[in-house]
């Protein structure tokens, strides 16, 4: 992810410094000054760089395989649950939110916010939310099969849940950052996975 992003930033500044010197050459065999070819050229990369992200978006919702191998693109870090439901990231892997996949025909919605700690096993996702502050918390269990989440203000609440469900302990809660490494690090999580017939 952060190579492929370089590489990106990488290309849009050369381009933009290549076009603007060639511009500065050859508009009307004058010279541009230097203050319109920063500025011509900041176009250039703006523009670039906004196409580049456009396109990996797109290629991000595409359908084929990309539901089990897309780890997101530019800023936004993703992995697949169980379909059509994914962990979403923003800039660093420190809060997730669960979401349903963009390539997915199933209508856009939002299941869980502020995520810190998470479990998962078969369709369940168990987990612990926390505002950004750190000053509110809850628990809740979300069912990938059924689509239906559960919310606990209480860890108590919500580990006598667990317990009516056949959990005989409660499971270890680990970081996003823990259980993003552990997915990807395992190609049997991912690899040759194919998402079922559109829903």
């Amino acid at each position: 992810m952060y190579v492929l992003r370089f590489l990106i930033l990488f290309w849009a500044v050369i381009t933009g410094i290549a076009v603007t010197i060639t511009i500065g050459i050859k508009l009307s065999g004058e010279r541009l000054g230097n203050k319109t070819r920063i500025s011509i050229g900041f176009i250039v990369f703006l523009f670039l760089f906004l196409m580049a992200t456009y396109i990996l978006e797109y290629k991000d919702i595409e359908r084929g395989g990309h539901y089990w191998k897309s780890q997101g693109y530019y800023n936004r870090y993703r992995m697949p649950l169980e379909y059509p439901y994914e962990l979403s990231m923003n800039d660093i892997i420190d809060y997730g939110k669960i979401k349903t996949w963009p390539g997915s025909s199933k209508e856009p919605s939002w299941k869980v916010f502020d995520i810190r700690k998470i479990y998962k096993q078969g369709n369940l996702v168990l987990g612990k939310s926390e505002d950004r502050m750190g000053k509110e918390s809850f628990w809740f269990i979300f069912d990938c099969g059924t689509d239906r989440e559960e919310i606990f203000q209480s860890e108590e609440e919500y580990s006598k849940k667990l317990k009516s469900l056949g959990f005989t302990k409660v499971p270890e809660l680990v970081t996003l950052e823990e259980f993003w490494n552990s997915f990807w690090s395992n190609p049997k999580n991912w690899k040759g996975k194919k998402i079922p017939n559109p829903i």
